[in-house]
């Protein structure tokens, strides 16, 4: 209270504006003080406004559980003095607003900023309730019960990104309580934003408002498929904007509080809401026509009664462009490729012949083609040339060098390995086990690794590394013919491998009994219906594009391969014509090989010359067309 008095008397006289002075400068100063990202993403005050207007009547009971600030309060105290003619009823309504922030220079600026616009009011006996707390776990949750409105910007920060481990286990135990945790890789990203919206369920009153701005991984992200069940909530709407006014892919997101348990109904109204410069250098806000989002997918139980999983939501009129879903029986029988990291120390060019000293060895440098800009504490050649035994140079396959249909060359790496005489399969061997000049260079770069690593790291040896989960002496890696797709990237992209290629783990891989099914897999791979439908139903990331693509392709149910099914060998054939096609349009184009600096450049151009192709396009259509019947025929047969 002295603190408040004393800047009451300090403001006095001055010209005094209505909204948040601190808004920009809070999230800057925060991050600053923490020393890392803090989660905090200022909230443009005309944004603020629209969503007061949207839910806030004068005379609720409103908090902002993360009020940084005080935007939002700021922008509900002026709705009241704007709606409320009395003095007496904006004395009682501003006395029913709360604010919560566990950061006391957060209060501080809340404090400064609700003196300042209610001083312009001439409100002076009556101030919201601000509390210094995290409000996730109050220290006395019933004085925020009970509650009209939940509104605000709570932090846009991922589990993985709490540094605190006793908080990050908190955290976690909070999200496995309120029942969205999703385990495995995806806990990480979970958003805490997204618990804040679940946990003030207990805070507001049966058919109330939460609203908050959030990530737009609340509704394309896999880590939030529990959270999209919506348990407790009767009705969620969305808004939408026309261009992101963020870096992070954001939308406004309201749930109301559920007042009886009945079945939820999975249609979201979408409000789009234009974003467009604004008389200052906040960017202006208003609210244009709406449509409507449904799940991709929803996986239930208890006889489809009740949700334990929802896909990503889509518009409505995009769910039938989706190939039907179910597991493809391939699911079972891809492979994730072996990790050949750190890239500058495995990958080689090579040189036959030039060591003069042992005729038997050869030169190897750190290969140019995989030197990427930004390798942080890999950024460095570990050697400037070596001379191994060449049965320690293996061809690698990845996916900088996949187009569709097509890998256009595999690379040379040394790995500490052994080709095992009985299953084909790669060995990783110790030192003992390998000839004198391999034993020589693999000292060096476990030297070299070593000396590198950041401290405390998990993995300590360079064969750990590249066998991380066995995928490198994975014997399906010494087939010799194996289909392979890209796990990233913008479009699905397949192409049928043969010979003794090791796969990286920037793909899938498959072995195949032969080429026709082989080509079959890789019509499917390049389907233009499956790269649309897997952004349709993948996540997205923090910028709104595709995250991954993963084993997305295999949830589609693509059926094995069967040699006396007519659909299945005319899509064979299909795919066999148009690898053909595309290494003619490689050799067309001189693009046998990519190299050098502009390898993506050049990767980029080959494969618009591939689509842009009067051989490719036409054959692409029938893929397609042929790829929804071999799909519709396999669920036919099983049901």
């Amino acid at each position: 209270q002295q603190a408040r008095d004393a800047t009451n008397e300090a403001v006095r006289g001055l010209g005094l504006p209505r909204h948040d002075m601190f808004n920009t400068v809070y999230p800057l100063v925060v991050s600053y003080m923490t020393q890392h990202g803090s989660g905090e993403y200022y909230t443009p005050t005309s944004l603020a406004r629209l969503m007061v207007a949207e839910k806030f009547v004068p005379g609720m009971r409103a908090m902002d559980p993360s009020c940084g600030s005080g935007t939002f309060l700021v922008e509900m105290v002026n709705a009241i003095v704007e709606r409320m003619a009395t003095s007496l009823e904006r004395t009682k309504a501003v006395a029913c607003l709360a604010g919560a922030d566990k950061n006391p220079l957060a209060v501080f600026m809340t404090t400064v900023n609700l003196i300042v616009v209610l001083r312009r009011a001439g409100i002076v006996d009556s101030f919201p309730t601000l509390i210094l707390d995290d409000a996730l776990f109050l220290a006395d949750p019933q004085a925020t019960s009970g509650l009209d409105l939940v509104i605000g910007n709570p932090p846009w920060i991922v589990l993985g990104g709490i540094e605190n481990k006793a908080y990050k286990a908190r955290l976690k135990q909070l999200a496995i309580d309120l029942g969205i945790y999703v385990g495995g890789k995806n806990a990480s990203n979970l958003e805490i934003a997204v618990l804040f919206f679940y946990k003030f369920l207990d805070h507001v009153k049966p058919g109330m408002w939460i609203f908050f701005l959030l990530p737009n991984s609340i509704i394309t992200g896999s880590q939030h498929d529990k959270a999209r069940i919506f348990g407790g909530f009767d009705a969620i709407h969305a808004w939408r904007f026309s261009r992101q006014p963020f870096k992070i892919h954001s939308i406004c997101l309201a749930g109301r509080k559920a007042t009886a348990n009945s079945p939820f109904d999975y249609q979201f109204p979408f409000t789009l809401v234009n974003v467009q410069e604004g008389s200052g250098e906040e960017p202006a806000f208003t609210k244009a026509g709406s449509d409507i989002y449904e799940p991709c997918s929803i996986e239930t139980r208890d006889g489809g009664t009740r949700a334990i999983s929802v896909g990503r939501l889509i518009p409505s009129e995009k769910v039938k462009h989706i190939l039907p879903r179910g597991k493809s029986p391939y699911a079972r029988l891809f492979y994730k490729g072996a990790q050949i990291f750190p890239r500058t120390m495995f990958f080689v060019d090579v040189t036959r012949g030039t060591n003069r000293h042992v005729d038997s060895r050869v030169s190897i440098t750190p290969s140019i083609m995989v030197q990427a800009k930004k390798l942080g504490r890999w950024n460095f050649l570990p050697y400037q040339v070596s001379h191994v035994e060449p049965q320690y140079i293996f061809k690698i396959a990845k996916s900088t060098f996949l187009v569709p249909f097509q890998l256009v060359q595999p690379l040379d790496a040394f790995l500490p390995c052994v080709v095992n005489g009985t299953s084909g399969g790669i060995e990783v061997v110790d030192d003992e086990r390998l000839l004198p000049g391999a034993a020589t260079h693999m000292a060096l770069l476990q030297s070299a690794f070593a000396s590198n690593l950041k401290p405390g790291a998990a993995h300590t040896s360079l064969r750990e590394i590249i066998n991380y989960q066995n995928c490198l002496a994975n014997p399906r890696q010494g087939a010799r013919m194996k289909v392979v797709y890209n796990g990233g990237g913008s479009i699905v992209k397949g192409a049928l491998i043969e010979g003794d290629v090791i796969v990286d783990y920037s793909m899938f891989y498959c072995p195949v009994a032969s080429r026709d099914e082989g080509h079959y897999l890789v019509a499917y791979l390049n389907a233009p219906s499956l790269t649309s439908s897997v952004k349709l139903v993948g996540s997205t990331g923090f910028h709104g594009s595709l995250r991954n693509i993963v084993k997305h392709p295999l949830d589609f149910p693509w059926p094995l391969y069967d040699e006396g099914n007519p659909l299945h060998v005319e899509v064979a054939r299909l795919g066999q014509r148009l690898s053909l096609a595309t290494r003619a349009i490689m050799v067309e184009n001189k693009a046998t090989r990519i190299g050098g600096e502009d390898d993506e450049g050049t990767r980029m151009k080959l494969q618009h010359a591939i689509f842009d192709d009067d051989r490719v396009k036409p054959a692409l259509a029938e893929i397609d067309v042929l790829v929804r019947q071999v799909i519709e025929d396999a669920e036919r047969s099983r049901s």
